[in-house]
């Protein structure tokens, strides 16, 4: 029985950019840090624009806005962690 020499291996290519490859996990996490700050300014506003909000709006616009921009801020420090560690 006469051996043949192994395939070759495949080779892949995995991102064609000029990007580094934590890059594109900084940019999502970036992006998640914008949703939760747009949700935040959402909350704090959509009990505003009424013309009369009610004492229990009033009272829990504020302090949702501020878990939602708070929970910006900790999205966009854990991104920045992230591409910095890696």
């Amino acid at each position: 029985m006469k051996h043949s020499a192994p395939p070759p291996l495949p080779t892949w290519r995995v991102c064609d950019s000029w990007l580094p490859l934590t890059t594109p996990d900084f940019l999502s996490w970036l992006r998640l840090s914008i949703y939760m700050c747009v949700v935040a300014v959402a909350i704090i506003l959509s009990f505003q624009l009424k013309t009369e909000p009610s004492v229990a709006e009033r009272r829990m616009a504020l302090p949702l806005g501020v878990i939602f921009w708070s929970l910006s801020l900790v999205c966009l420090g854990a991104g920045l962690s992230n591409y910095l560690a890696t």
